[in-house]
């Protein structure tokens, strides 16, 4: 049973609060903030792999004024460098 049914297209547009963006290389994060605007709530969090290990170098924030949806997190997962998107 459903208890809400939104169109699909109000769902991609639907405001994302955080992403958490695991990505193998420093040079990604540009690209990162090329695909996403500057004109919304949402806060963007990289964390740097370090080559070869399961630990992570270093998280950054790069600030919380960036608006992403749906449509904008599958664009994020499609760069190359990035390993992992979450919404947190």
């Amino acid at each position: 049973m459903a208890t809400n049914i939104l169109p699909l297209e109000d769902l991609l547009k639907k405001e994302i609060n955080a992403l958490k963006v695991y990505v193998g290389n420093v040079e990604t994060i540009l690209q990162i903030k090329d695909r996403v605007e500057s004109s919304g709530n949402s806060e963007i969090y990289i964390q740097v792999l370090i080559e070869g290990q399961d630990k992570y170098q270093a998280e950054l924030k790069l600030g919380e004024n960036f608006k992403i949806n749906s449509a904008i997190k599958s664009s994020v997962k499609e760069i190359e460098g990035v390993l992992k998107v979450e919404e947190i």
